[in-house]
């Protein structure tokens, strides 16, 4: 009796911990697999998937089954928010929905942290300019387009000038630099072309960029009507992607910032301290008491990148033992001794 009792309680218990694991689950969100898409995946592939996963889920669309369809097609809508916007869309991919929701403030985090609308019809509207397209023409169809193309209260389409393509820049910066936060200026070729899309001259525009401190790399900046241009057609954008220069001491894990110090097996067994230039040009004397083995790290709180809130990660230091060539019979029998005496 005693047995059945704690197996219903167990069952109970484990039921409970099975729902709140699938709750845990449907609250993280994963905005690129709403789209569709891969973390790689361009601007202009982030507005492909949402102009096709909009229409497919509109409610206007799914009548019979409208209650999922409107769930869906806001979850859609606050992905496409986060992946269309370069600066959320970087601060999502180093640290998650909840370092999203979490952001802080400064110049690189979203003050406040972010929180989605609730009004997935806004952003509808703003990217295919109509609200509900069966008022219009009643039927999905027409509106399989560019984002450009929307309709006029006559319910006849107008066609905005389409736009140049994206010109997408990759900037390498320090670890420096993104410890710290830093001031860019770069130029990036565009080309200017006429009518019938011959290249008439190629320039450079020159871009001023704020780097702010714990920038990760694959940070997207996005700079609207600054890339090429042709007659007839909208000036298209720079999209800067920040990518990470490999440093000659120190590695870049997310917050944290890793190193690896090079020890004999003597200071492994007994102890030893080092002393560490930061990113930031201060001097650190770290104290190592514990036996540095194999697997050992030690970790400087506080001593890596910031994240969006204000706190830091962490340094963590690794080590790399060097091992005596050779020992004498005399070295070797006083070793065992005092080994075989700690056991």
């Amino acid at each position: 009796c005693n047995h059945f009792f704690v197996f219903r309680l167990l069952r109970r218990h484990l039921s409970v911990l099975f729902v709140l694991w699938c709750f845990s689950l449907e609250m993280k969100k994963d905005y690129y697999a709403l789209l569709g898409i891969n973390r790689d995946a361009s601007l202009e592939d982030v507005k492909k998937s949402f102009r096709r996963m909009a229409l497919q889920h509109h409610p206007e669309k799914n009548p019979d089954r409208r209650a999922e369809a409107e769930k869906t097609f806001a979850q859609i809508a606050e992905a496409y928010e986060v992946l269309s916007d370069s600066r959320m869309r970087a601060i999502f991919d180093q640290y998650g929905e909840d370092g999203l929701k979490h952001g802080g403030s400064g110049s690189f985090g979203v003050s406040g942290g972010y929180k989605f609308s609730g009004d997935p019809e806004r952003i509808f509207q703003q990217f295919f300019g109509v609200a509900n397209p069966f008022e219009q023409i009643g039927d999905f169809s027409a509106m399989q387009g560019t984002e450009h193309q929307f309709f006029s209260a006559e319910g006849a389409r107008v066609k905005n000038p389409p736009k140049c393509p994206l010109v997408e820049f990759t900037l390498e910066v320090t670890l420096e630099e993104m410890y710290d936060g830093a001031i860019k200026l770069i130029s990036v070729p565009v080309e200017d072309k006429d009518d019938s899309g011959k290249v008439i001259s190629t320039a450079k525009t020159e871009l001023r960029l704020e780097l702010a401190k714990g920038t990760p790399k694959g940070t997207r900046i996005l700079y609207e009507k600054k890339g090429s241009s042709r007659s007839g057609w909208i000036q298209g954008d720079i999209l800067v992607i920040i990518a990470e220069k490999a440093h000659p001491r120190f590695r870049r894990n997310g917050p944290d910032l890793l190193m690896t110090h090079n020890i004999t097996l003597e200071e492994a067994l007994t102890g030893f301290s080092i002393n560490i230039v930061t990113l930031d040009n201060r001097k650190l004397t770290v104290f190592v008491d514990e036996i540095a083995h194999p697997n050992f790290v030690k970790s400087i709180t506080e001593e890596g990148f910031q994240l969006p809130d204000g706190t830091r990660g962490d340094l963590k230091v690794s080590f790399c033992t060097t091992f005596p060539k050779s020992l004498t019979a005399e070295q070797r029998a006083e070793l065992k001794r005092i080994l075989h005496a700690s056991s």
